[in-house]
């Protein structure tokens, strides 16, 4: 039951509240999305405070009624076997005339201008932890969502030799470019890396220094290149297995972009001015957001 639950989760998130990577995290959603209620790291607090009613009301909610739902269904199925199965567990769900459904606004937004969180904390094995993050608007589009896929892939591999191979201050850094459609379009890259309290603040200033290059320079022409040719292999294999299909069905249906038959022209037309603009525009939307957090002082 929920009280089994709670007492099960409860102390394991008690205990969570002391790690350094929970601790950065919670910092890190607190800073980058001005300390919105919608985006909190789970809490013991939170957990003890779930009731029935609460949960009831939750799903009622969402799950009340199925008329906004969609059900995509690939696989080695029989299709005369799976129409009476849909019909009777599937078409029998609740609907309703009167609910209305759209997309609400839930008011998050990521932070606004250069913001620093530069913290200490308590820790076993010192590490200077660096979530870097840029913010900006862009339309969600099939293009979009390529350009800012392979400006994050030519930033890990300036990355890869700038600071792992000539500066060695980390086993690797993460970049994670996307482009959010909902509540607002709007699109994050986010540069993640582990180092030490000697090395912390020249690895972010090169960081910055290589989105910088790529902005006045434009990206290494080979680093393009190889993305391409790895995004184009990638594209069969998708297209070889029921998670590329369940997720090129959903495109279709939210966008109207056919996965299929126009992700490979998209790709080709991705040129390098087009990354070098989105690494100026990244400088130009001026949102930086670093949350660095160092070992308490010895």
């Amino acid at each position: 039951d929920l009280d089994n639950i709670k007492q099960m989760y409860a102390p394991y998130f008690r205990n969570m509240e002391s790690d350094p990577n929970y601790i950065m995290a919670k910092q890190y959603n607190r800073t980058l999305y001005k300390n919105n209620p919608r985006r909190q790291i789970t809490s013991a607090s939170q957990i003890e405070a779930i009731n029935i009613p609460s949960l009831q009301a939750i799903h009622s909610k969402l799950f009340g009624y199925a008329d906004d739902f969609r059900f995509v269904i690939v696989g080695n199925v029989d299709l005369n076997t799976l129409k009476p199965l849909v019909e009777k567990y599937i078409g029998s769900l609740p609907t309703s005339k009167k609910v209305e459904y759209a997309v609400v606004d839930d008011g998050v937004r990521f932070a606004e201008g250069n913001v620093v969180n530069d913290f200490r904390t308590a820790m076993q094995q010192p590490k200077v932890s660096v979530r870097l993050v840029y913010t900006g608007d862009m339309e969600y589009n099939a293009k979009n969502r390529l350009i800012v896929d392979l400006l994050s892939r030519a930033l890990d591999s300036r990355y890869m030799i700038s600071i792992r191979e000539e500066k060695g201050g980390t086993y690797g850094v993460s970049v994670q470019g996307g482009i959010d459609e909902y509540p607002v379009e709007k699109y994050m890259m986010a540069i993640v890396f582990d180092t030490n309290e000697q090395l912390a603040d020249e690895l972010v200033e090169i960081c910055d220094k290589e989105i910088k290059k790529i902005a006045e320079e434009g990206p290494l022409a080979d680093d393009v290149a190889k993305s391409k040719e790895f995004l184009q292999k990638n594209y069969n294999n998708v297209l070889e297995n029921n998670g590329g299909w369940m997720s090129a069905i959903t495109r279709w249906y939210e966008e109207g972009y056919n996965f299929k038959e126009e992700y490979l022209g998209v790709l080709e037309s991705v040129t390098l001015d087009d990354v070098k603009a989105f690494a100026q525009k990244m400088l130009d939307d001026g949102n930086r957001t670093l949350v660095v957090m160092r070992p308490e002082a010895q």
